[in-house]
């Protein structure tokens, strides 16, 4: 039996009524005609059968099918959501570290510069720490996504396994939007004027 639309196919266990009694039912009926035809014949035959019963929010296949996919619709709306706020939050984050960092390293940039370093000397330097930082991330990351998936596969058994592609296309997305953040902080560098940053200091 299919749970849901987008889960496969389960086996169930059938158990008589007076053995395993339940408060409510579900009952599937096929017709030559749409809805809402059908349903008070349907009341008519289930008060004919027993008086008690009553019928509640009856609708078709397609009804609730749409419902369940409006549902996976708004979480996948939120989900995607939240990923790129947090892929822009650690845009941000980065370019924020970067600048600071470089900031105060600024009399050690104008010594490389006096010193003859050229420009593209310090934007590898910049670009450099920036990918240090992002693979130290990207790695703990991936490590921790592949045990939390362990674990939920453990505790839940509809659980997808660990995705590596969609892993994959998420550290390189990632990386690239590092290097995009990283490219301020090094445009700033490469122009500090060794005479202004020695004399700051």
């Amino acid at each position: 039996m299919r749970q849901a639309a987008e889960r496969p196919t389960r086996p169930e266990m059938y158990f008589p009524f007076p053995t395993a009694p339940y408060p409510e039912a579900f009952l599937m009926v096929r017709t030559a005609v749409g809805m809402p035809a059908p349903v008070d014949a349907i009341r008519r035959e289930l008060g004919r059968i027993d008086g008690d019963l009553a019928l509640a929010n009856p609708q078709t296949l397609g009804s609730l099918f749409q419902s369940q996919g409006r549902v996976l619709s708004v979480v996948t709306t939120v989900v995607d959501g939240l990923t790129v706020a947090i892929i822009g939050l650690a845009g941000f984050g980065l370019y924020g570290t970067l600048s600071f960092h470089f900031a105060r390293r600024r009399r050690d940039i104008g010594v490389r510069v006096a010193l003859g370093a050229a420009p593209r000397d310090i934007v590898r330097l910049v670009f450099k720490q920036a990918i240090r930082w992002v693979s130290a991330g990207l790695g703990i990351g991936m490590v921790g996504a592949w045990l939390l998936s362990a674990a939920l596969r453990r505790m839940m058994e509809d659980a997808s396994p660990f995705d590596v592609t969609g892993v994959a296309v998420g550290a390189v997305v990632i990386f690239f939007v590092a290097l995009l953040a990283a490219w301020l902080p090094a445009r700033r560098a490469m122009n500090v004027n060794p005479v202004d940053a020695l004399r700051a200091e």
